[in-house]
């Protein structure tokens, strides 16, 4: 089971955190972006870096089964750039671990979860099925 882990890059720790539980659960997690030493995007990043990581995640992103995003700190945008590529490809699932914030967090192939309890109980039944 693959999982990628999408988050605001603000919120990067709590991702980090999310995939480690994952991971200790046996999701392969194929999301690195919460391990980048710096997430500036204010110059100290050269635009030739920043298409390197955008082309990493998105390579990242079609190797996962599994779409992780967590909603509760407000993204300014490339989580929800990352929720409309997984839309595109049909992941197996799509989960949204925080509030709906807009409204494509409201479409019926997107499982909303309060908790991370409640994250992996979800996301494991759904890959125990897919046995």
């Amino acid at each position: 089971m693959k999982v990628f882990v999408s988050a605001a890059h603000t919120n990067a720790q709590e991702a980090k955190r999310i995939a480690s539980i994952l991971e200790s659960r046996g999701a392969e997690i194929c999301s690195t972006w919460f391990q980048d030493a710096v997430m500036s995007y204010d110059g100290d990043v050269t635009s030739d870096e920043l298409r390197k990581r955008g082309e990493r995640d998105l390579h990242e992103l079609m190797q996962a089964d599994f779409f992780v995003q967590i909603s509760d700190v407000p993204s300014p945008g490339g989580s929800h750039t990352e929720l409309g590529a997984a839309l595109m490809i049909d992941m197996q699932g799509i989960y949204l671990l925080g509030p709906r914030r807009h409204v494509f967090h409201h479409l019926t192939c997107i499982t909303q979860c309060q908790t991370v309890e409640e994250l992996c109980e979800n996301l494991f039944s759904d890959n125990d099925s897919l046995d």
